[in-house]
């Protein structure tokens, strides 16, 4: 079924249509083939500048994707174009996205981008991107459950207190990550209520 989807989204990314790039890149995410997925969401990222469409979602699943399998330097590789992308022009929506779903975009490429530094060791770079995140959507679990953990790397535990407690209070067990950031939460407040 995917493979048959591929051969349509070819079709039509032969008479450039942006959108196709974009689905082909997912149809690779959801095969596992990420290499692939890169070529797919490149050509999606040039055709999408080119003619200002709408923009390559499947940027956000591909970074997702590579921090799943602890391909962290491309994950950041990918996340600094969403980034770079975003501060070229933080005052114009990209076309096609409401300004509330391009917040939403941002929202995810930078706590992605700050999960893969800090995955890769770069606390102080992780630090800026997270804190970046949490201005862009105060309410929300996962920039607080990483900058809980750069906090705890920064030997920071009053930073690493705060963000636990946030994590808590916005995280939803129902997401997968959140549920893990949760027990992680519930586990370290534990330990210093002692």
């Amino acid at each position: 079924e995917l493979n048959e989807a591929k051969s349509q989204y070819k079709i039509a990314a032969k008479g450039g249509i942006t959108v196709a790039y974009n689905d082909l890149a997912s149809v690779s995410i959801q095969q596992k083939n990420y290499t692939e997925a890169s070529n797919w969401l490149a050509r999606c990222q040039t055709q999408a500048q080119g003619n200002q469409k709408k923009p390559c979602t499947a940027l956000e699943k591909l970074v997702r994707a590579y921090i799943t399998e602890k391909n962290y330097a491309e994950a950041v590789r990918w996340a600094r174009v969403g980034v770079a992308d975003w501060w070229a022009n933080p005052k114009t929506p990209l076309i096609g996205l409401t300004p509330e779903e391009y917040k939403a975009r941002q929202y995810t490429i930078l706590t992605y981008f700050g999960w893969a530094l800090l995955s890769q060791g770069n606390d102080s770079e992780a630090k800026l991107q997270l804190e970046k995140a949490k201005n862009l959507a105060s309410k929300k679990a996962p920039a607080y459950c990483l900058l809980a953990q750069v906090f705890e790397k920064q030997k920071n535990q009053p930073g690493a207190s705060a963000a636990w407690e946030h994590c808590l209070q916005y995280g939803s067990l129902i997401d997968p990550d959140e549920g893990y950031w949760i027990s992680m939460a519930r586990q370290r407040l534990a330990i210093q209520g002692e």
